[in-house]
């Protein structure tokens, strides 16, 4: 088994538009117990470019995008010029503990694997948002080492470069999230093992309010409908209703509920209603304008008590309207309908 050194790893950081987090994340690369021999940001396309105070300079190379092309394409630049055994890398947001490379380090040199992450944690926990967000997209697997979880998470982890080189390119569809899972998919069904190391400890500095969670949320939940073309037609729309929206929100409440999180349950209630909105939104963007229901309609609408209505309204605002009326788009409405009969309403809230 190789015995790899801190001399064998390149770290880098994809950014975009990130100057209210990135010096507190190189921060904490500079005050690792060992360095690694490269450390590389990746500004996506950022406006204005991405600057960094004077005692960065010297420790840190700045790989430019021209454009914003998103996360995949931003982790293929970093490792189309990085040569070393090893590659890290961390999310722009995320501040690693002092000795978070030299765990991985020592998890890539006692197991036979391809790589390894480590526990993010959330720094903030002010404001419903952001409990929601440490409860429901937590990135970690829990206390315990874990050899070859679900998946590595991308905010903080470990490669060997030439594994990762021989797979491919991070898929560049997705701009936002999933890349990370469908690498280690593609990692797995090629034989390679993966270990979740929880004391390669990691801070993430990302703050939610209620108007701007579940936005994130949905976007856990897009990404694989953009690799299956959910959002290009008709009838992918209609399937992710019951099967993505009303059944990520129905064991999100369930799970809330049965824990005694009563405050998180506004939120819950509202994840079929955003996730229906930001559907359609998305689907307007790449390939459906103007053959799209208006969701939500006056009648859909006042079915919600008013807080939560004004919530909503703050969370997807305008909808997308149809320029034609389309035979699916009355079932379309049928289907919500139906899938709200027995989740709720929040009346009660």
């Amino acid at each position: 088994m190789n015995k790899y050194s801190a001399s064998d790893v390149s770290l880098y950081v994809p950014c975009y538009n990130a100057i209210s987090t990135i010096e507190r994340c190189l921060e904490g690369v500079l005050s690792q117990t060992v360095m690694p021999s490269r450390i590389i940001l990746v500004d996506d396309g950022s406006t204005p470019p991405l600057s960094l105070s004077g005692r960065f300079i010297k420790d840190v190379e700045i790989l430019i995008q021209p454009v914003n092309m998103g996360l995949s394409a931003a982790r293929n630049k970093a490792l189309s010029n990085i040569s070393s055994p090893l590659v890290a890398s961390l999310d722009s947001d995320v501040v690693p503990a002092s000795r978070w490379l030299e765990t991985l380090l020592d998890t890539m040199n006692s197991f036979d694997i391809a790589g390894a992450g480590g526990r993010l944690n959330e720094f903030y926990q002010d404001t419903l948002g952001d409990r929601w967000r440490a409860v429901h997209m937590a990135q970690h697997w829990g206390d315990a080492p874990l050899m070859n979880p679900r998946f590595i998470y991308g905010a903080n982890n470990i490669f060997r470069t030439d594994i990762l080189a021989s797979l491919g390119n991070y898929n560049s569809e997705l701009r936002t999230n999933y890349e990370d899972m469908l690498m280690c998919e593609l990692l797995y069904s090629k034989g390679y093992k993966m270990r979740y190391e929880p004391s390669a400890l990691c801070s993430h500095l990302r703050k939610d309010t209620e108007e701007s969670i579940l936005r994130g949320f949905w976007q856990w939940f897009h990404a694989k409908g953009i690799i299956n073309g959910e959002f290009k037609s008709p009838e992918g729309i209609l399937d992710r209703i019951t099967r993505v929206n009303f059944g990520v929100g129905r064991y999100r409440y369930k799970m809330d509920k049965e824990a005694g999180r009563n405050d998180f349950l506004k939120l819950d209630i509202l994840i079929p209603w955003v996730f229906c909105a930001l559907d359609l939104k998305k689907a307007s963007s790449i390939g459906l304008a103007g053959e799209l229901p208006l969701f939500p309609e006056d009648e859909e609408l006042s079915l919600l008590p008013d807080h939560l209505a004004k919530l909503l309204g703050k969370i997807i605002g305008p909808a997308p309207r149809a320029t034609v009326a389309k035979p699916w788009h009355s079932e379309y409405h049928r289907l919500f309908g139906e899938n709200l009969k027995d989740y709720g309403t929040g009346a009660d809230l």
